[in-house]
């Protein structure tokens, strides 16, 4: 009984710990700019990724999801707990995706929100019309750093309910 118990307390210590330091490394990377221009006026204009945001709203999604699974107990829904949080990082890294590149083509030819989120979409459904593209060499690079991401994340996350389903 001790034994188990100590595995279930390690368990969620651990689970714990690392939620903790994913939400840290989130809001210092939001906050930072923001405590730097406290102390140092000259740099009151920075800019401060606040669509980062959703990256937190789908680790708690994410969290919500698996305690109501826990919660209800069943295991056929396991499947369909995985694919909406596979849908919901997908969204995300569209999300930051499109914010980013609308960012960081302000400072050439301006780029509409819905353009930028066009893109994007375009981009991950690898159709790449090509009528808009991005201009500068940082949102350039942003799209090659969001392509390389996509293609380590995304099967990441699909395979996760197909081996679990095939556990089962």
């Amino acid at each position: 009984f001790i034994h188990r118990w100590v595995q279930v307390e390690f368990y969620v210590n651990e689970n714990t710990f690392k939620e903790r330091l994913k939400l840290f490394f989130i809001k210092n990377q939001r906050s930072m700019p923001f405590i730097i221009t406290i102390f140092w006026p000259p740099l009151r204009n920075i800019f401060v990724p606040v669509f980062l945001n959703c990256w937190l709203a789908k680790s708690a999604l994410e969290n919500m999801i698996n305690d109501l699974h826990r919660a209800i107990q069943r295991t056929h829904s396991a499947m369909f707990n995985q694919v909406l949080i596979l849908i919901c990082t997908l969204l995300c890294l569209v999300f930051t995706g499109a914010c980013g590149i609308q960012h960081l083509e302000r400072a050439g030819k301006s780029l509409s929100l819905f353009d930028a989120l066009y893109f994007c979409i375009v981009t991950f459904s690898t159709v790449g019309y090509g009528d808009v593209t991005p201009r500068i060499w940082p949102s350039q690079l942003l799209v090659v750093i969001m392509i390389c991401v996509a293609l380590v994340v995304l099967p990441l996350q699909v395979t996760q309910p197909a081996h679990k389903q095939h556990n089962q």
